[in-house]
């Protein structure tokens, strides 16, 4: 059976529909909703730091750069999921990725840093 379910985590609302098994227990079913939801905290240096940003929530499906890599830009970055609607995300900075701060699965608020270059 598909059912709705609001899950309210540091404050923020996620809306989300899942498929429920016939007799499942209710703490078995948020801890599978959750399985998806995983924040990253860059830190306090991205407030001055050189950083790529989500531009929407959404789940990340595929990180195209690694540590190490020059990108320019208009080069696409990683690919994002939100609403059923992929995007690929492009880059506006020219650099030399520094460190990668997410991963594919997970999910991220839109403005949230997901690469730094340097």
């Amino acid at each position: 059976m598909r059912r709705r379910f609001r899950i309210v985590i540091d404050g923020e609302v996620y809306e989300v529909e899942a498929t429920i098994e016939e007799g499942a227990e209710i703490g078995e079913i948020l801890r599978s909703l959750s399985q998806g939801v995983v924040r990253t905290e860059a830190g306090p240096e991205a407030a001055g730091g050189n950083f790529v940003v989500a531009p929407i929530t959404g789940r990340i499906l595929e990180v195209r750069v690694s540590e190490g890599q020059e990108i320019r830009k208009g080069d696409v970055v990683m690919v994002m999921e939100s609403m059923k609607t992929h995007l690929e995300v492009r880059c506006e900075k020219e650099g030399v990725v520094k460190r990668v701060l997410v991963r594919a699965g997970e999910t991220v608020r839109q403005g949230q840093p997901v690469f730094e270059l340097r």
